[in-house]
């Protein structure tokens, strides 16, 4: 984006943030009487997670949810006490510092995505999100989908300075931000909830598993990605590093593919420093120190000198403009090309009601020759026309690669993709977006044929099961040379890898021929019951650099006995809108209002909550965490006197006190008053008598 344009400050990400039910982005997570932030950025399985929380408040509650299909609450702690530590100086640079309120280690049973630690009590909340990442990369997806924390505290103005100077103090941004400090945006959720939640949220009710890692994994350990076929990106990623692209040009001109459904992608490029705590842009090759001695890390544009390495050449487009007032559809200009496939899109058509803005991109002259022009939007009203482009291309000959090996590339052209995608507050589902963004995943994630025959040695772990002789393991999976349903026998005789014969380890060595399309969905059968389902068991990755003769040997399989039984879930209740009594009623001081909020009922809440009790549904919750939630108070004539909630709250009973006071802090008189509730497009109404 342009040289010191302050986004989150602007008009349209203002109104984003009240749409969500969260505060202004540019007001800080401690407006709200807590703040809280992660000592690490993502997590795997069995890892521990330090949660840093300063409050005003004596004490306070900790409830932890993932955002996908649904926003679920998977844990909940209670009566933390509070401490109000002091924010540093430098703390936007050198990090907050605050003691560990919480170590929590994730549970090793947890899928991977996007969770957040909320801190709660009564109607103040905050969050951090985080990711846990895969225990084993690869194993159940072939979709690894890019979380874009740098670009979070790029524009986090916590302690006072940002990479911003509009959101930074005296108007100076800072060349150096820390990742130890709260987000400042959306009660500290960062652009998480304006962006990549309908994303996630649509990406998952659809049915497509993908692996989450953040810019900072990718960036720390590129080999993560030839684990996977396809990288997906969402949002708004402006901040990379080198490692990073280098590793995502290497992964697309290996043959593998990138869906970047943005724009103003890999913009800046940056360096992470402090061991993945610090995130360093000068945005001036002039003041950066390195510049000099190491130009090809300065930290400038990824198009400008030294670098000269312009983004369009790899997404094809690159940024071209921004906005605080262009929100419009996309428009159609190719569809014949095969995204718009199941679609009812002609060209020339309108996609979408929202789609391009505030920031898109266009094409260059640096961009591949052959790249396909699939949307085009003309924005005017500006000072100077502009142009949003979604284009794809491949890395093949076709394409104008001489040497390509056929990576392929989409990239929307626009930050508001994911707004088409799912009915989460301004964000409005367009089928003929669905469906796009359905066939672009299916088409880049699918597996490719292997080229040479490779030898592959399986292992699975049933000591918890304490087989005999007599009984049979046999690896299954969807290829013929992993049997089928009939299966491959599997062995505890001690060959291969595993050298111990009668030890509860079986294994099996598989030949897989040329051709193959791989990875390869595979599982165990144990006396003909399914042990571990072949869609979820794991994924075989054909590695093709091993000399011939050489297994490639994979990694060892738990069989646990409760694999055996595939028994789903037991359904969460679905609870209906209510009032119970309200206690006392007649009532002279206060009342007790017990009402049930509608929907289904948080995993865990089963046993919690109730008048009198406030379990972890009481949880207030930002747009898309809850249901949005009205309990006013009226008097005999109709006049609203009160109104006690008004926010998002989470399915289940609920309790909330009426001082018999207006809105003005009056003491109300004697006589009949109503209760209404209004949540979900319900609503319920108890009578309530004063007696002074």
């Amino acid at each position: 984006m342009l040289l010191g344009y302050n986004k989150a400050g602007h008009p349209a990400f203002r109104i984003l943030s009240a749409l969500l039910g969260l505060v202004c982005s540019v007001t800080l997570a401690s407006a709200a009487g807590i703040s809280l932030y992660a000592g690490r950025t993502s997590v795997a399985p069995g890892e521990a997670l330090t949660i840093h929380v300063s409050t005003d408040l004596p004490t306070y509650d900790i409830r932890v949810y993932r955002f996908g299909a649904q926003v679920e609450m998977v844990d909940h702690l209670e009566g933390f006490q509070g401490h109000n530590y002091p924010t540093p100086p430098d703390a936007y640079s050198a990090g907050c510092n605050w003691p560990a309120a919480l170590t929590y280690t994730i549970p090793a049973n947890w899928r991977s995505g996007v969770y957040a630690i909320c801190c709660n009590r009564d109607q103040v909340w905050s969050y951090t999100p985080f990711v846990v990442r895969p225990a084993r990369p690869g194993k159940a997806s072939r979709i690894l989908y890019m979380v874009p924390i740098t670009t979070y505290q790029a524009y986090s103005s916590f302690g006072g300075k940002s990479l911003y100077d509009g959101n930074s103090s005296g108007g100076i941004r800072s060349s150096r931000v820390s990742l130890l400090r709260p987000y400042s945006a959306d009660n500290g959720l960062g652009q998480f909830g304006a962006y990549e939640q309908p994303f996630t949220q649509w990406m998952e009710k659809s049915g497509i598993v993908a692996d989450f890692c953040t810019s900072i994994d990718l960036a720390q350990h590129p080999e993560m990605l030839s684990r996977y076929q396809m990288l997906l990106i969402s949002g708004h990623d402006e901040y990379w590093s080198k490692e990073m692209r280098d590793a995502i040009e290497g992964f697309v001109a290996s043959g593998h593919n990138l869906a970047d459904f943005s724009a103003n992608t890999g913009y800046w490029q940056i360096r992470i420093e402090d061991g993945g705590r610090s995130i360093v842009c000068y945005k001036d090759a002039a003041s950066d120190p390195v510049a000099g001695d190491d130009p090809s890390h300065a930290t400038v544009r990824f198009r400008d000198p030294p670098l000269n390495r312009p983004e369009s050449q790899l997404f094809g487009v690159m940024y071209a403009g921004n906005s605080s007032y262009v929100g419009k559809p996309a428009v159609v200009h190719d569809a014949n090309h095969w995204i718009f496939e199941g679609t009812t899109l002609k060209s020339g058509d309108l996609l979408g009601s929202n789609i391009v803005g505030y920031e898109w991109d266009d094409l260059f002259p640096e961009s591949p020759s052959g790249a396909l022009t699939l949307l085009s939007t003309d924005i005017t009203g500006l000072s100077e026309p502009s142009r949003s482009v979604g284009c794809y291309f491949e890395m093949s000959p076709d394409y104008g690669f001489a040497n390509g090996r056929g990576g392929k590339v989409f990239a929307a052209g626009t930050v508001q993709w994911s707004w088409g995608l799912d009915d989460i507050s301004n964000a409005h589902a367009d089928p003929n977006m669905q469906r796009m963004t359905r066939n672009i995943v299916r088409n880049l994630s699918s597996p490719k044929l292997s080229q040479a025959d490779v030898q592959v040695l399986f292992r699975a772990d049933a000591r918890a099961l304490h087989l005999a002789s007599y009984d049979a393991v046999a690896l299954v999976g969807g290829n013929p040379a992993l049997g089928f349903s009939s299966g491959v026998s599997m062995a505890d005789n001690g060959v291969g890898a595993d050298s111990v014969a009668g030890d509860g380890i079986y294994s099996a060595l598989v030949t897989i021929p040329a051709g193959t399309p791989s990875p390869i969905p595979y599982g165990f059968r144990v006396n003909n019951a399914i042990a571990t389902l072949p869609a979820t068991s794991g994924l075989l990755w054909v590695d093709e650099s091993l000399d011939p003769g050489v297994p490639q040997v994979q990694e060892m399989d738990r069989i646990a006995t409760p694999s055996l039984v595939a028994a789903p879930p037991p359904p969460r209740p679905i609870l209906g809108i209510r009032f119970e009594a309200a206690r006392p009623n007649p009532f002279r001081g206060a009342t007790t209002l017990a009402f049930v909020v509608p929907g289904q009922l948080p995993p865990g809440a089963e046993d919690e909550g109730g008048p009198g009790r406030v379990g972890p549904q009481r949880a207030f919750a930002a747009a898309g965490a809850g249901i949005p939630v009205k309990l006013r108070i009226y008097d005999a004539a109709g006049r609203a006197v009160r109104t006690l909630v008004d926010g998002y709250m989470l399915a289940g009973p609920v309790h909330a006190v009426w001082d018999g006071r207006d809105a003005a802090g009056h003491e109300t008189g004697n006589g009949l008053y109503f209760a209404r509730l209004d949540a979900a497009g319900k609503s319920a109404t108890t009578k309530l008598v004063r007696i002074r």
